[in-house]
């Protein structure tokens, strides 16, 4: 689906909402990676850059939980699927959502705003468990004390493959560490926004999460 101004939330909602009705139950385990409903879904409100995206968060998540017996590999797989699934949504329909999360507040960033309204979504329509939820909502800004899970899909979503930047160092620390590839993940950022002239700690999310993460 092309990211037009003919789109339509409510349109794009109700479209999926008629999709899964057709279905008896939601699949929890997901048995094949390219053919499933949730991919279905994403593809109603995402442009196609946007989905091949998420679908390569998935991939590179689910692959990644696969090797760490601690994570369950299909939240993995449904984080990454729906992480954005908001992000082709207009600022205005993103914050309206994103107010339906208890972890959003009014004077964040605009850029934050699809983190939280893609839970809202993926609790909405999939009623997804707690832990994809909340890794979802901090996708974008993260917070302090972070789950490991958590850190998965932040990282992921910034060192997938096809980004068009480079993300291998990151990506293949990731493979043998959650924890050392998010704090990794952070400080490249950091450094980047900073030749940028931009301060990320824009809001009490991202604030404590480098005082936590990063000591100096």
């Amino acid at each position: 689906m092309s990211n037009s101004s003919t789109f339509s939330f409510a349109s794009s909602l109700d479209r999926a909402k008629k999709l899964i009705s057709t279905f008896q139950n939601i699949p929890l385990i997901i048995d094949n990676t390219d053919d499933n409903i949730y991919i279905d879904v994403a593809k109603l409100f995402l442009t196609d850059a946007r989905f091949n995206h998420s679908l390569s968060v998935a991939k590179l998540a689910y692959d990644v939980s696969c090797i760490n017996n601690d994570l369950n590999k299909n939240d993995a797989y449904i984080a990454g699927i729906l992480h954005d699934i908001a992000k082709d949504l207009c600022k205005d329909e993103q914050f309206e959502l994103a107010l339906n999360n208890k972890y959003f507040q009014n004077d964040f960033p605009k850029y934050s705003y699809h983190a939280f309204a893609s839970a809202v979504i993926a609790y909405y329509i999939f009623n997804v468990n707690d832990i994809i939820f909340n890794a979802i909502s901090f996708h974008c800004c993260g917070k302090d004390n972070l789950t490991k899970f958590e850190k998965l899909i932040y990282t992921a979503d910034k060192c997938e493959p096809t980004r068009d930047f480079e993300t291998s160092d990151v990506r293949n620390l990731l493979y043998e560490d959650i924890d050392m590839a998010f704090v990794e993940e952070i400080k490249q950022q950091d450094d980047y926004l900073k030749t940028k002239g931009i301060d990320c700690r824009n809001n009490i999310y991202t604030t404590s999460m480098y005082n936590y993460y990063i000591k100096n």
